[in-house]
């Protein structure tokens, strides 16, 4: 059994009932798979470009590919039980001003 983390970051634009439910979301996503015991998930940044949520859960697999494949199986219903409740995942942006100097 061995411990995992993944951080998970949504928009600014996310609400704050919606920022109270991710945790339990992330919850029922991990639950979903024998192979995984749910941990804890947390707000734990406010970054440059997202609010970041850890997820942090257990696995028990016995066979290193079970792993494997519970990985993208994770990942994909993560992604699509944020959809759902309509949280988006942000492009990382910058803002680059370029400035001209006048001939003089």
């Amino acid at each position: 059994v061995s411990l995992c983390e993944i951080v998970v970051g949504v928009a600014y634009s996310t609400s704050p009932d919606q920022l109270r439910l991710i945790p339990e979301l992330l919850q029922g996503v991990v639950k979903e798979d024998a192979q995984l015991i749910f941990e804890a998930a947390r707000l734990v940044r406010i970054s440059a470009f997202s609010y970041d949520y850890e997820l942090e859960f257990r696995t028990c697999p016995l066979v290193h590919d079970d792993l494997e494949d519970s990985m993208p199986r994770l990942n994909c219903r993560i992604l699509e039980v944020l959809a759902d409740h309509q949280v988006q995942i942000p492009y990382p942006t910058q803002t680059l001003e370029l400035q001209s100097n006048p001939t003089i």
